[in-house]
């Protein structure tokens, strides 16, 4: 993650400035299909024998565990960059309500997410986690398509 957030902050910057709609629309997008992927090769409650399907048995178990590792690591390097730039575009649209308010109303809707999932964390269990995770990745896309990106503090 803490590296996602310094080489995403670069990139957005540099390559993509006035454009953090475009790069958060970009991260989502790659974040979503490797969440799919993870979802075909993880256990999950549809499965019966909760197996990996894409790795086969014979495959050996660092193979699957370097498989794994690299996918939840691209993952969290997309996510861990997001987060700055989910604020500064959440600044940008609610301008001229300061920042201070803008994220804190963020912060509440995220610790809110966070007390939702707290609380069903006890009935459902981790193999639904990366489904959860990707219904909220696929949530955020949509909802920023309607987002208007106007620059306006200047």
């Amino acid at each position: 993650l803490f590296i996602g957030s310094i080489a995403s902050g670069f990139i957005a910057s540099g390559f993509m400035r006035g454009k953090l709609k475009l790069f958060l629309i970009i991260t989502y997008s790659i974040a979503a299909v490797v969440l799919c992927i993870l979802l075909l090769i993880l256990p999950a409650p549809w499965k019966s024998d909760g197996s990996l399907i894409i790795l086969n048995d014979d495959s050996s178990t660092v193979t699957k565990n370097v498989v794994l590792n690299v996918l939840i690591g691209i993952y969290g390097f997309l996510l861990g960059g997001t987060t700055a730039a989910a604020y500064e575009l959440l600044a940008e649209v609610s301008f001229p309500v300061t920042e201070g308010t803008s994220t804190t109303a963020l912060v509440f809707v995220a610790n809110a997410t966070c007390l939702i999932f707290v609380g069903i964390g006890s009935w459902v269990n981790t193999t639904w986690e990366t489904s959860l995770s990707l219904v909220i990745i696929v949530s955020s896309l949509i909802a920023l398509f309607f987002v208007r990106e106007e620059y306006k503090r200047g």
